[in-house]
C-alpha cells in the first residue's frame, strides 16, 4: 500500500508540497484544500480533464474531482492534477443538476 499523505505529514512539509496535495485525515476520509470533506460536498469519479464519469469499466479508478472547487485528485497519491477548465465545469454542473 503506498503511503499517502496525512494531515500530520503536513506540519513539517514546505509550503510548496502542501499545496499539490489533499491530506487524508483517517482512513479514506480525505480533505480537500477547500475544506470538502466525504460529508459535506463530497468527491465523484472523473476522467483525467476532470469530467464527471460513472465508477464503471470507462473510468481509470484514479482520478476524483472535488465537488465544491472542482480539483483534479489522484486517489492513489492524493496529488492535486489541477482543475477542469471551465466548459468541462459547466459540463459537471449540468450533470449534477440534471
Amino acid at each position: 500500500m503506498e503511503n499517502k499523505p496525512d494531515w500530520t505529514d503536513m506540519l513539517l512539509a514546505p509550503p510548496q508540497a502542501i499545496s499539490d496535495y489533499i491530506v487524508e485525515d483517517g482512513m479514506d476520509w480525505w480533505v480537500c484544500k477547500c475544506g470538502n470533506t466525504p460529508d459535506s460536498d463530497g468527491f465523484s469519479p472523473c476522467s483525467d480533464i476532470g469530467a464527471r464519469c460513472e465508477p464503471d469499466d470507462s473510468w481509470d479508478a484514479i482520478h476524483y474531482m472535488c465537488e465544491r472547487c472542482f480539483r483534479i485528485i489522484d486517489q492513489n497519491t492524493l496529488q492535486i492534477m489541477g482543475v477542469p477548465s471551465e466548459d468541462i465545469v459547466e459540463q459537471n454542473e449540468a450533470y449534477r443538476w440534471a
